[in-house]
């Protein structure tokens, strides 16, 4: 009897010390990950509107990827590491800077109507490259046509803090900036169509016979009005408008266009190493690339001097410039529209 009153007490001391255990390394799990209930617990307005991480190489603060601009030229502006050399690639028209102390970056670059395709291109003082791309859609049409109707109400958000009515003023900011779906047609219904982008994401507009305006553009820029029934799966569009909170886009003005390619246009950074026989032979010292730059035709070549740009001969850029050239790859060879030296050229 002894034996068994003696068995009985070592189970249950085993026993509870299991379950003591247990308690202490779940209280330990909940404890070390007080970030990932945040997270989950974030409201789907929060989590949109939380400060960003720093990125370290580039950031694009304005304007919006995918946003529709109503006047030409528009202000780019981000950040990058200091001292870092800024290229800006737009449709018709680059620029090519050197960042504020601080890292800020700003230029006003002038659009063409429609999509216009633009990249921006750090090199920092070890040559190392980070790229973003940047879609905008400007037309000054599109003003007039969202002035028959408002953007859509913005979601409901409970609660009267401080918090939250700040991130209902964001919601309700954001969506008052017309936004722009790009991509072919994949599906259609009687209010709605479906739209695959450039990266494969789906994405759904929504279309009101009353408020929204459809142009067809042909391959040789001529544009009519037509009407949503003249839209076809398959169709390229161009959709502008509004977005709610579950990201549809509210379309005031869908256009039907050629299917616009990815642009092809990038820079290149580096120190000559020749100059002859109409080709510039660069040498970049983070990636220790080659890279043999012939001119466009026609090509702008300057350089900077007494802080103002000035155009320049091919001739005047010698061994031992840095130049930063933006252009396309062809073959072997890089094909320039813009050659700028940052460093002074001595050739008269």
């Amino acid at each position: 009897m002894r034996k068994e009153v003696l068995f009985a007490i070592v189970a249950g001391g085993l026993v509870g010390l299991i379950i003591a255990f247990g308690v202490w390394r779940a209280n330990k799990a909940i404890s070390s990950k007080p970030a990932e209930k945040i997270a989950v617990e974030a409201t789907p307005e929060e989590q949109a509107t939380a400060t960003p991480k720093p990125e370290t190489g580039l950031v694009i603060a304005s304007p919006e990827d995918q946003t529709v601009i109503v006047e030409t030229p528009v202000t780019i502006s981000g950040l990058s590491r200091s001292n870092s050399i800024i290229a800006i690639l737009g449709e018709e028209k680059d620029y090519v800077i050197q960042n504020e102390s601080n890292g800020e970056f700003k230029v006003d670059l002038d659009l063409v109507p429609g999509v216009n395709q633009i990249k921006i291109i750090s090199f920092d003082k070890d040559g190392q490259k980070t790229e973003k791309n940047l879609n905008l859609v400007y037309s000054s049409e599109f003003s007039k046509t969202s002035a028959t109707g408002s953007p859509p109400p913005s979601p409901a958000v409970t609660g009267a803090d401080s918090v939250r009515e700040k991130v209902k003023e964001k919601v309700e900011e954001k969506l008052k900036n017309p936004k722009a779906y790009i991509g072919t047609i994949t599906d259609i219904t009687a209010t709605t169509v479906q739209i695959r982008s450039s990266a494969g994401e789906i994405q759904q507009v929504s279309v009101d016979k009353d408020l929204t305006t459809f142009i067809e553009i042909d391959k040789n820029k001529v544009s009519k009005e037509v009407k949503f029934t003249d839209l076809a799966i398959g169709d390229f569009i161009v959709a502008m408008g509004y977005k709610n909170g579950n990201e549809v886009l509210a379309a005031r003005r869908v256009i039907i266009t050629p299917v616009i390619k990815l642009t092809e246009r990038t820079a290149v950074y580096g120190t000559v190493l020749t100059n002859a026989k109409n080709k510039i032979t660069t040498k970049n010292t983070g990636s220790q690339n080659v890279t043999t730059i012939e001119p466009d035709n026609p090509v702008n070549i300057t350089e900077d001097a007494n802080a103002t740009v000035v155009k320049i001969k091919l001739t005047r850029i010698s061994e031992g410039n840095v130049i930063v050239a933006i252009g396309t790859t062809t073959g072997t060879s890089f094909l320039a529209r813009r050659i700028h030296v940052l460093s002074p050229t001595s050739n008269p």
